[in-house]
């Protein structure tokens, strides 16, 4: 789908909306916060994995 300005995916609703009008207000802020739960989320899986390993 295309899209001008903050037009974007609500994983909510499940449609391609206008974020700001949406209610999404920074839509940036939203894929960064993503980002940084996916990494936590692998690094901690690399850390008991690890820790599994050694006993």
């Amino acid at each position: 789908m295309e899209g001008k300005g903050d037009y974007g995916y609500d994983a909510k609703s499940d449609k391609f909306v206008e974020m700001m009008k949406a209610g999404i207000i920074d839509p940036k802020k939203v894929t960064r916060v993503a980002l940084e739960n996916a990494a936590s989320v692998s690094r901690n899986d690399f850390d008991y994995g690890v820790c599994f390993d050694r006993h």
